[in-house]
This record gives structure tokens, sequence and C-alpha cells, in this order.
């Protein structure tokens, strides 16, 4: 099994369920020479099931993926040499079940997998005892030789739920935004772990119990910036909800201080962050329009790089994953919005829509990507990272009364960024989605 060095993290989509409790408080200590959180992999969504991160080597890719009929996340290594792709284990007579800290299965319960500075986290969850989980952070080295414990995070009660998202690394810290349901009435957290001492502290964020979920996170530099929704129901319609009130809070690494920004609006549909500057999108859901807006933290300046462009399709006027979402990968602004099977069909396209700025506001590219027509269900996940987008691809088709199998379309494309500016259509495929018997 020939793994070489680890070059990028070029993909990482994730999401999932969970339980937990516990925390510390008070200032994050980090390392600033670390890299920083790749801003257009990080996951934000909870309802997904699936997950998929993806790393580039010399000679191959590292990925995650939850193979068909299989509950146990595994993390496979794609030789570009040989076109295999194995469960990164090195350990001889290992079944690659989750047992004996396998490499590519290790982790009882697995929440999320994630690649960063040439290793493999795994956040997870196990039962501690019959009435207790043990949540922790385990780590991998990318040749499946070992698997060993960071952190132990928290324990929990068994039937605690917790929803995990915007997990990502930065700065040598990993940070994670957590749900708790506590006799059906949720609290919002976040929570740091260092990757190095295995430290877990809680970032406090003020009147936390006013809202109703943290929504987006991200971090650049010395801040991490994190949206809140409080909840604006409909008058004299219980439970109809109206409109998503956010405020965006900044909190600085280095003193543990937090404020707000009250430049931004109380309504838009995502954020991205690069050099100090905000970029978010707001959407007219009537005239199926969107806009660009940066927001200089430093200048303290908003300016308008795309007014009211018209779109194929728009699913959310709100903060939503599957809104008008922009990210970033520190070189150009991409805008994304599903518009497939299991979202909404129209005018007979499926796939994913896509533009591209540059950081000025410039359009480079538009269209809608997906790599085949899908008569049952398709899913897609997209990312970006040095100037290259990533297109996973899944495809499944039903067979018999309960079955399922996945088309051989399905798998992981790029193509770089500047040949689909020029209007290139020539996607790589880089690996077939493995499916395990």
């Amino acid at each position: 099994m020939k793994m070489e060095k680890v070059l990028s993290v070029v993909l990482a989509v994730a999401i999932t369920l969970t339980s937990t409790a516990c925390a510390g408080s008070s200032t994050i200590g980090y390392d600033d020479t670390m890299p920083q959180c790749d801003p257009a992999n990080i996951t934000h969504r909870t309802i997904l099931r699936n997950e998929y991160a993806t790393m580039k080597g010399t000679d191959g890719y590292y990925y995650t993926e939850s193979p068909t009929g299989k509950h146990k996340q595994t993390v496979f290594y794609y030789d570009i040499n040989t076109k295999e792709s194995i469960p990164l284990c090195a350990k001889p007579q290992c079944v690659h079940d989750g047992g004996d800290f396998c490499v590519a299965t290790g982790g009882e319960f697995m929440v999320y997998t994630l690649f960063y500075n040439n290793y493999i986290y795994k956040l997870c969850y196990e039962n501690a005892d019959a009435e207790m989980y043990s949540y922790k952070l385990l780590r991998g080295d990318m040749q499946g030789n070992e698997l060993s414990v960071v952190s132990d995070i928290f324990t929990s009660p068994v039937g605690l739920q917790i929803d995990i998202s915007n997990v990502f690394c930065h700065y040598g810290m990993m940070f994670f935004a957590a749900k708790k349901y506590y006799e059906n009435k949720p609290t919002n957290h976040i929570y740091s772990v260092n990757l190095n001492s295995g430290e877990v502290k809680e970032i406090e964020i003020p009147n936390a119990e006013k809202y109703e979920r943290y929504p987006y996170m991200t971090a650049d530099k010395d801040y991490l910036y994190i949206a809140t929704e409080d909840e604006v129901m409909a008058p004299n319609q219980s439970g109809v909800k109206m409109d998503a009130d956010t405020v965006m809070h900044r909190y600085n690494l280095k003193t543990g201080e937090i404020e707000t920004i009250p430049e931004m609006p109380k309504i838009y549909s995502s954020f991205t962050v690069d050099n100090g500057i905000i970029y978010y999108t707001t959407v007219n859901r009537s005239d199926n329009t969107f806009s660009l807006i940066s927001y200089d933290t430093e200048k303290k300046e908003t300016k308008t790089l795309v007014e009211n462009r018209q779109m194929v399709y728009m699913d959310s006027k709100f903060i939503s994953g599957n809104g008008a979402k922009v990210v970033t990968d520190r070189k150009y602004l991409y805008i994304t919005m599903p518009c497939g099977s299991g979202f909404a069909e129209v005018k007979d396209k499926r796939g994913m829509e896509l533009y591209i700025y540059d950081m000025d506001g410039k359009q480079l590219y538009e269209g809608v990507l997906s790599t085949k027509e899908s008569k049952d269900s398709e899913t897609y996940a997209f990312s970006a990272i040095d100037g290259e987008v990533y297109l996973l691809c899944r495809f499944i088709e039903n067979v018999g009364t309960n079955g399922f199998k996945i088309d051989e379309a399905s798998g992981l494309y790029t193509i770089k960024t500047e040949e689909l500016a020029k209007g290139t259509t020539d996607w790589q495929k880089l690996f077939q989605l493995k499916e395990m018997d």
C-alpha cells in the first residue's frame, strides 16, 4: 500500500446526530503556525446522514464513505496508479469492522471525520457503560498504522440527543457546535479541542439561551465568526416561523472577547470570511434572485458585489444549507444551490447550480453541474480549495422491494476553477465510490 505525503485537504462535507454533555470555558490557546481552516469545506447542516471527506496525496486520495448497507464510516485510500481503493489500515488480519482501533473504521459510532495537517481526526462516541456515552476525538496517521485518543471530550447520558455541526480545524484547534436537547428544550454550545493537549473549552455566547441554533460558523486569522439565529414566529400562527433574526458574533481567540457586528443584516442566506472581509448572500424568492455583498471588518465598509442576479433555482430565503450558499477557497468565491431530486426539479435540470466570482465580484462562471440524469435519487457535495473544484456525486437506484444500489456514475469529480471559467467541461473522475459487501 503506497501512501505518500499529503498535499492538501480537498473536500469535507459531513453531518450527523448524537449525544453528550460537559465542557470548559475562557480563552483559547492556539498555534497560528498551524494551518487555517478551509472555509469552503465546513459543513453546517445537521440533517444529512452520509459523510464525506477527501484529502489529496502525491499518488492518490484519502477519502471517507459510509458504504451501502453499512453503518461504519470507513477511510479509504485510492491509488491513482493502480486505480484501486483499499481501507486505510495497515494492521495484519484486520477485518475493518471498527474493532481493535482499526485506523480505517475505528470509533464505535462515527460522527465526523476530518483531514487536517496530515492527520485523520475522528469525532465519535461509544458506550462507556450501560447508562453513559463517552465522546472522544481520535487521531490516525496517513499510513494506516495507528489510531490514538487525542481527547476524552465528554460523557453524556444514553438517550440525550445532540446535533453536531460546523466542525473544522483552525490554528491547531478543532471547533464545533453542539445543540443539546434536555426534556425537549434545546440549548446551543460551541466547543474547542486543543489538538496537542486535548484540552476542551466551551466558548460562551452572550444570551445563548435565546438563540434557536448556530447555523453558520467559520474562522479567519484570530477570529471565530458565529451566526446565531433567533426564531421570529408569525403572529397568531402557533408554530409557524416567519423570519430568521440573525446576529453575527466575532470571538477573539487571543483575548477571549466576543463582539457583535451590527452592520450585518438580520436576514441573509449564508456567509464566509477571508482576510477580515465577510462575504454574504441575500435572496429574493419572489424574483428568484440573489445578491452578493461584502463587509470589511477593518474599514467598516459594505459593498454590493453582485446585485439581483437571476437564478435557475432557489430553495430557501433564510440561512440554510439549501440556500444561496457562498464559500471561498481564499482565491475565488463560489455560490451554490441544489436543484435535483430530493429538492425540486426546475426546467428539467438537476444537479448543483454554481456561480463563480473573483474576490471583487467579477463573474467567471455559471452553470448547473451534474454527471448524469438520475431516475431515483441523487445527492451532491461541493467543495473547492486552491483553485480546484470538487463535486462528489452519489446516484442511488432502487432495486426490488427494499433494496438499492450505487450507480457507476457515482464518485468524486474535479476540475480546475480557471478551466471551468474558460468553458472547459472535461471533469476528471478521481475515484468510484466504494461499495463493500
